[in-house]
């Protein structure tokens, strides 16, 4: 599971191993909004921010993987 707070540059990701939920590893980033949107599928997280820094309507999503 990943979780990130609004307005955020980090994104928290747990595992949990039977009825705990440990935070493995932080995700960062420079962008404001960073978490935004995470989806988490099998061993990969897509992380988003909502836009750039430069005011435009674009952002970026960012693919992790576990390896």
């Amino acid at each position: 599971m990943a979780v990130s707070e609004k307005g955020s540059q980090s994104c928290y990701v747990f595992v949990e191993s039977g009825d705990t939920w440990s935070n493995t590893d932080t995700l960062v980033s420079a962008y404001n909004d960073f978490g935004k949107h995470v989806a988490v599928y099998d061993e990969t997280i897509v992380v988003s921010n909502s836009k750039y820094e430069s005011g435009n309507d674009k952002g970026h999503a960012f693919v992790y993987k576990l390896i």
